[in-house]
C-alpha cells in the first residue's frame, strides 16, 4: 500500500507544516521496539528545521523514562520534547487549584512526578477534594475502593486520559479507560474533566509546547478516536498510520476523517519529502 491523500488541498497543508507531533505506542514504537523508520522521519524533519515533539496519553510512566526510552531508540529527543497526558493534568491542578489537596492513582514513579511538579498530593482520600487517575500498572483493590469512595463524594474527579486500552508487543492491555469503565459502573459518576487527547487541553498544551498554531501542525497517530479526532476538531493537519490500532478498513465507519493515510512512518516521509520541496 502507498501512502495516499485524503484530502484534495493535503499538500498545500503540508506546506504550512511548522512542526509535527507524534504518538508515542502504536505510532512511534510498540512497548520497547521502534517501528519502521521512527528515527529517519526524526531526523528528516530534523534537518528541514521543522520542529518535533512526541506526545502520549500513556500517563503510566514519567516524563524523563519516556526521553530515555527513546534515546534507547536511537531517537534523539530532550525533555522539552515530550509531552504527557500527567503533564497537562498537573499543569490544570497547579494553575486553576493550587492549594487543593489532591488523592492520586498512579505509579510510585509518576506519583514522585506528580509531587515534584508541585501538587499538593494526600495518600488518604477522606483528606483530598481532589482525584486525578492516571495509567496506574501497580493499581490493585484497595485503590479501586478508595478511589471509588471519593469518586461518590462531591469532590473534583480528573482523569489523564481515556485509552481503553494500549497496544504492546504482546497485544492490548487494559488503560486508563478501563478502569474508568469500572468506577462508573460502580459509582455511577464519570469524571469531570479528562487531559488527553482528543481534548482541548491536549491540543493547547501541543501548540504551546512547539510555539506554533494550530492551523501549522501536523499530528501522526494511530488512532482515529484520538490522535485524528483533536486533529480534527481543533485544525491540525492529520496522518493516520497504519501500525498500531487502526486498520484501513476502519476510517470509512468513524467520523473523524484523516487528512493522510500512510502503511508506516515510511511512506509518510515519502508524501512529505514531495511537498516540503
Amino acid at each position: 500500500m502507498e501512502a495516499k491523500v485524503i484530502q484534495s488541498s493535503v499538500q498545500q497543508g503540508i506546506a504550512l507544516v511548522k512542526a509535527v507531533a507524534f504518538d508515542l505506542d502504536g505510532t512511534t514504537y510498540i512497548s520497547n521496539t521502534p517501528l519502521p523508520f521512527a528515527k529517519e522521519i526524526k531526523a528528516f524533519l530534523d534537518k528541514k528545521g521543522i520542529k518535533v515533539t512526541y506526545v502520549t496519553n500513556n500517563s503510566s510512566m514519567t516524563k524523563r523514562a519516556y526521553v530515555a526510552k527513546l534515546n534507547r531508540m536511537g531517537i534523539p529527543v530532550k525533555e522539552h520534547e515530550v509531552l504527557v497526558s500527567t503533564e497537562v493534568a498537573v499543569q490544570y491542578i497547579v494553575t486553576t487549584i493550587p492549594q487543593e489537596k489532591v488523592f492520586v492513582v498512579a505509579t510510585p514513579q509518576v506519583l514522585e512526578e506528580i509531587k515534584m511538579s508541585g501538587v499538593n498530593v494526600v495518600l488518604d482520600y477522606k483528606d483530598a477534594g481532589c482525584a486525578l487517575l492516571c495509567f496506574d500498572k501497580t493499581l490493585d483493590y484497595q485503590k479501586i475502593k478508595d478511589l471509588c469512595a471519593f469518586v461518590r463524594g462531591k469532590g473534583l474527579f480528573l482523569v489523564t486520559h481515556g485509552d481503553i486500552n494500549c497496544p504492546t508487543d504482546a497485544g492490548p492491555i487494559p488503560d486508563v479507560g478501563s478502569f474508568l469503565a469500572l468506577v462508573e459502573t460502580s459509582t455511577g459518576r464519570k469524571p469531570d474533566l479528562l487531559f488527553g487527547k482528543p481534548s482541548k487541553f491536549m491540543a493547547e498544551a501541543i501548540s504551546s509546547k512547539v510555539n506554533t498554531p494550530t492551523a501549522n501542525i501536523l499530528y501522526v497517530g494511530d488512532r482515529l478516536y484520538t490522535d485524528v479526532a483533536m486533529a480534527n476538531k481543533f485544525g491540525m493537519l492529520s496522518a493516520l498510520v497504519l501500525t498500531g490500532e487502526t486498520k484501513e478498513e476502519d476510517i470509512a465507519k468513524s467520523s473523524f476523517k484523516p487528512d493522510i493515510v500512510a502503511q508506516d512512518l515510511g511512506h509518510l516521509v515519502e508524501i512529505l519529502e514531495h511537498s516540503m520541496r
